[in-house]
Order: C-alpha cells, then structure tokens, then sequence
C-alpha cells in the first residue's frame, strides 16, 4: 500500500475521486485522464494519515465532530502543514491542541459536499 493517500474533488461532476499513488503528478495526470479534466476542474486533497475514531481516514477538507458538538474543518498549507479550523465558537480549542487527538473526533462530511455542515 502506497504511504500517500489523496483524493480529488471534480467540480464539474460533483464528486469525490480517491487516489492511492506515491506521486503527486501521476495523481493529476490520472485525475485528467480518467475525467478528461484540466488541474483547474479538479481540488486535490491528501490524507492526514490519521483516522477518527470510527476507523475512517482524514482528509483535508474533512468536517469532524467530537462528542461535545465541537465541529472543525481539516486544513494544509502550501507546506503540507495541517491545522484546523474550528466551525463557531468551540466549547473547548484545547480538544485539538495536538494533532493526534483529532482521532477522537468523528468525521461527518467534507467541504465540497456537506456545505451545510459549516454553518
């Protein structure tokens, strides 16, 4: 199994494509191939390497949830620096003061397709 994780969201088509290749570029060239897309029509998106605590892995753009209600959104810089974006006022910030402890959060949707989710 590759150690990169990515996946595409297709804004033309409205939905998630899921990559498992080593290389960034053989991700796009793929994403273009088997959609007929341009690097514009497509966000690309890597996994974190972590999972919540249902077992499901996290990915950039995930919208998660702890158990007091919590939400927050799953974020990387250009230097694939991960950090979150907290959704409202958090009843506690200090529930992600590490990234580890996102693991006992659940995802619940994505940016790209639960919008409402960020309200």
């Amino acid at each position: 199994m590759s150690r990169f994780k990515f996946r595409a969201w297709h804004i033309k088509n409205n939905r998630m494509v899921y990559f498992d290749k080593e290389d960034q570029y053989q991700i796009l060239h793929l994403f273009r191939l088997m959609n007929g897309t341009h690097d514009e029509d497509g966000i690309l998106e890597q996994c974190t390497g972590l999972k919540d605590k249902n077992g499901k892995l996290i990915y950039c753009g995930d919208i998660c949830e702890f158990d007091n209600g919590d939400r927050f959104v799953i974020k990387c810089e250009e230097w694939l620096e991960f950090y979150v974006e907290w959704i409202g006022e958090p009843e506690c910030e200090d529930q992600a003061r590490d990234f580890y402890r996102i693991a006992r959060a659940v995802v619940i949707g994505n940016i790209h397709e639960n919008e409402d989710l960020l309200k």
